[in-house]
């Protein structure tokens, strides 16, 4: 008795599924390939330090500062500082503003477009100086 060949058409549903499956594929290769292309990351984190409060603590104040990165690179242990500056710049003779305090932190890390929040310590009570804020520093992951 010959033996007959069992033929199962290949149904819409799988070929659409397939079809999905090529389309992901395809695309997640693309997007492997110009990151690897275009270098990843198109230049240096962009770094912007802001102030959100003040609490009293302890031993003193807390400003709790927010570090965002509006850069697509990463930013690895990232330096703050916060300097508590006295007196006023102004007309002639006037004194230059000086530094009447220094609050320093350091963050593991900021990823490309995201921030990250951190506090810096100071005896003083922020509210009576000017409070200047920048980042210091970082590395590349």
């Amino acid at each position: 008795m010959p033996r007959r060949k069992a033929t199962a058409a290949t149904s819409p549903l799988e070929w659409a599924a397939a079809a999905i499956g090529l389309a992901v594929a395809l695309a997640l290769f693309g997007a492997i390939g110009w990151e690897a292309a275009t270098g990843g990351n198109g230049g240096p984190p962009e770094l912007a330090v802001r102030a959100l409060r003040t609490v009293p603590a302890a031993h003193g104040f807390v400003v709790e500062v927010e570090v965002r990165n509006r850069a697509d690179a990463t930013a690895a242990g990232v330096e703050i500082e916060g300097v508590l500056m006295a007196g006023a710049a102004g007309a002639a003779g006037a004194a230059e503003p000086a530094a009447a305090e220094t609050g320093r932190a350091t963050i593991d890390y900021v990823p490309g477009r995201a921030a990250r929040r951190a506090g810096l310590l100071f005896t003083r009570d922020p509210a009576g100086y000017r409070l200047e804020l920048r980042a210091t520093g970082y590395r590349e992951p």
